[in-house]
């Protein structure tokens, strides 16, 4: 049994949390508190009766002494409304502001190229928007003998193409010292050939163009082993892609980077300027980009501490190897708008080697940009078109579009 102390203790705690519950509920009242107050059987040990120092049998009279006190008022029958004891104030909501969205969108060359607004969700769709139109679209042949140059044309071919480079790029193998290797040198490998064949064939079925396996084969091993020169800051470069290891490449390499707010005429004055000479080519369609730029570039190669961006075009240019001269090739860049795509390509790659590669330096590492044209190979120029533009171009580019530059100063 508690003890009389024990009793006591309990009841003295037990006030103290009901005046603290009372505390509460008269200090959280927002409007009005309305309080009734009877002497009932508990109410001499009631946290009320505490506070006001009152017993059942007095509880009437300190009621009374309250109300003359205008501290308390107690209703006769039911409550008037509650009516606020100060003027009331009229209120009006604010004018809505008048708010000016600009559009954000993910943009890349081909939709530049072609004014539209697509979203470009994979490499299939970025190469599929770029190459629509390229090429006439006829695929009959009238030629016995098949070869690269009467291979059909077209967006459907030219992505078969390049399907069949990326396929070579990621072939494996196991070399004679059992070590496990990757790229496009296993096209070479005698022991592989039937079996790369076979699939190269299966690769032609759905386009129907088996009867130019041969023709494909040879012309997959002839840029396989080719030594390919570009004109470097100090002479020439030549590589094979053969010699490339899977560390050195990046196939189909994916981008992304904000931009903000790019007049598109502003990027194209840019460009046109200060590429290929200045010469005329197309404009492009009025348009402020706002959002993001994305893309996909066929690859990327690492050859001798440089960078260089690699594209396949598989344009038709002419009948023979001859068509796919400098003169001819650079008039394809420009009427194509490939020299706008080259130079975002660039910006990309520098915006990422500049965030990985220590010490990266523009003039040091970058490359620069080659155009294969496919079936240009057997020409003198090897097909190839190839442009390191200057550092300012690439780098007032990159202060355009991240929002640095002066409206109508890039540089």
């Amino acid at each position: 049994m508690p003890t009389d102390e024990q009793v006591a203790q309990a009841d003295q705690e037990r006030l103290a949390e009901d005046l603290r519950k009372l505390y509460v509920a008269l200090t959280r009242a927002r409007y009005v508190n309305w309080i009734g107050l009877a002497a009932t059987d508990g109410f001499n040990d009631s946290a009320f009766a505490y506070l006001l120092n009152a017993s059942s049998d007095d509880l009437s009279e300190k009621i009374e002494q309250l109300k003359s006190m205008q501290r308390l008022e107690l209703p006769s029958a039911w409550p008037a409304p509650w009516q606020a004891q100060h003027q009331q104030t009229l209120l009006s909501a604010r004018p809505l502001p008048k708010l000016h969205h600009a559009p954000w969108w993910i943009a890349s060359y081909s939709a530049l190229k072609q004014g539209s607004t697509s979203v470009i969700e994979s490499v299939e769709d970025d190469r599929l928007i770029e190459e629509e139109k390229t090429n006439d679209s006829h695929i009959t042949v009238l030629e016995t003998q098949k070869t690269i140059h009467n291979l059909p044309k077209g967006g459907q071919v030219g992505t078969f193409l390049h399907g069949l480079l990326e396929w070579a790029a990621a072939l494996s193998w196991t070399d004679e010292l059992g070590v496990p290797r990757q790229g496009f040198a296993a096209l070479l490998i005698a022991d592989l050939e039937a079996q790369h064949r076979q699939v190269l064939l299966q690769k032609c079925q759905p386009l129907q163009l088996e009867a130019w396996e041969p023709c494909l084969w040879q012309w997959l091993q002839t840029y396989v082993s080719r030594d390919w020169a570009f004109v470097a800051h100090q002479g020439q470069e030549h590589f094979s892609l053969a010699n490339v290891g899977a560390k050195q490449m990046s196939v189909e390499m994916e981008f992304w980077f904000a931009i903000a707010k790019v007049d598109t005429l502003e990027l194209d004055r840019w460009v046109s300027q200060n590429t290929l000479a200045g010469r005329s080519r197309p404009k492009l369609h009025p348009a402020q980009l706002n959002g993001m730029l994305k893309g996909f570039i066929d690859l990327v190669v690492e050859h001798q501490g440089r960078y260089y961006v690699i594209d396949w075009k598989s344009n038709w240019l002419g009948d023979n190897e001859t068509a796919y001269n400098e003169t001819t090739m650079r008039q394809a860049i420009l009427e194509k708008r490939y020299d706008l795509q080259y130079v975002l390509y660039l910006v990309a790659l520098h915006r990422y080697l500049s965030l990985r590669l220590p010490d990266y330096d523009y003039d040091q590492h970058m490359g620069g940009a080659a155009y294969f044209f496919l079936r240009g190979y057997e020409s003198d120029s090897q097909g190839v078109f190839f442009d390191k533009p200057n550092r300012e171009v690439i780098e007032g580019l990159n202060r355009l579009f991240k929002g640095e530059s002066e409206k109508g100063k890039v540089a």
